[in-house]
């Protein structure tokens, strides 16, 4: 699986505000030869769930994210809160808190009131946050077009039930699939696939799910 390389932590000086695909190869072939990290903003309580450690979530940022995504100038914290929040049908384990228009801090749930069962879906919900964070972050006009897409999608174009509540979560479900099961959200609509890896995740795109 290609990744994002993580590397021994050093300073990383602040990305352009026009972030793109050739910035990001550069990026990260710069970061390779000099040996720096993705710096990723403070991960705490993931032992509490059972299945994953706040190593292992800091990694899992460091390397399947791009840079620009999980950076501390945007997200302030990702905490795991041992708090099984609700059983509703909708239930999503996680939650993003904004502290400013473009800033948030997230906090991450049991997945059920007897705790965590399913690493693969606890780091599918930090995906599902963290793009609320990076919908914020999206500049006017491609926030402008992402609701076109969304508000013209028909009933078999949403990736879940719960991504069609609304554009926001639509875009945090879409972000969160393209990540973890591409195929399923190519297959449900191309253009929010093509959005997400042009305008979204600067061209990079995941191999598909294995099963």
């Amino acid at each position: 699986m290609e990744t994002f390389e993580h590397r021994e932590a050093q300073e990383i000086p602040e990305q352009p505000e026009s972030y793109e695909h050739a910035d990001l190869e550069r990026d990260l072939a710069r970061r390779a030869e000099v040996g720096e990290a993705t710096e990723v903003p403070p991960v705490s309580g993931f032992e509490q769930s059972g299945v994953t450690t706040n190593e292992e979530i800091q990694m899992h940022l460091e390397e399947d994210f791009p840079p620009d995504h999980v950076s501390p100038s945007t997200i302030e914290s990702i905490e795991y809160v041992n708090e099984y929040q609700g059983a509703d049908d909708d239930y999503i384990a996680g939650r993003h808190h904004y502290t400013s228009e473009t800033t948030g801090h997230i906090e991450i749930y049991p997945q059920t009131p007897d705790g965590c069962e399913d690493k693969g879906q606890l780091e599918e919900t930090i995906a599902h946050e963290v793009g609320h964070n990076v919908h914020a972050n999206l500049s006017p006009e491609a926030q402008t077009t992402w609701e076109q897409i969304s508000t013209t999608s028909g009933p078999d174009e949403f990736v879940s039930d719960y991504a069609k509540t609304d554009v926001y979560e639509d875009f945090a479900e879409s972000y969160a699939t393209y990540q973890h099961d591409s195929e399923l959200l190519r297959e449900a609509s191309s253009a929010k696939y093509d959005f997400m890896r042009d305008e979204v995740y600067h061209g990079h795109e995941y191999p598909a799910r294995q099963v």
